[in-house]
């Protein structure tokens, strides 16, 4: 099949790196952060979600149950009509209270929202003491 041992060995070495870049870009797919898929969402559907994110959570002293994270942050419509309105409410069974909620906090919460949610990156999760903070990302 080959003429000499040396391009047999080449053969196999080139198998061997294919083989390894296969494995290597099926893991690390598989390994991204919620940001990360949160952002290949943003990329793929243009939804702004990223940008509303990143709007809402770049106020300082973000407290939930604020009539700012009650209001939220929102994105531009994309050509398709997408757009993304982030905000926190309160859940009903909470009293009512202002905790504290830290930038570093805001940002991925709402990229695991935006990862596990749908195509656009529009969900919801529950976080904060007890569950009381809602993260919400919605088409607008």
């Amino acid at each position: 099949m080959y003429d000499t041992d040396a391009e047999e060995n080449a053969y196999k070495m080139q198998l061997l790196t294919y083989l390894t870049l296969g494995l290597l870009a099926a893991t690390s797919s598989a390994a991204l952060t919620p940001r990360q898929r949160c952002q290949q969402k943003c990329n793929a559907t243009r939804s702004g979600v990223c940008v509303a994110i990143q709007r809402f959570c770049s106020k300082k002293d973000l407290t939930a149950n604020s009539p700012y994270s009650m209001r939220g942050a929102w994105s531009e419509r994309n050509g398709k009509g997408i757009g993304t309105h982030v905000f926190v409410a309160p859940k009903n069974h909470c009293p009512y209270g202002s905790d504290w909620i830290p930038q570093k906090y805001c940002l991925s919460q709402f990229y695991e929202v935006c990862a596990k949610g749908d195509k656009y990156g529009h969900g919801v999760g529950s976080y904060g003491r007890n569950d009381c903070q809602e993260f919400n990302s919605a088409n607008i």
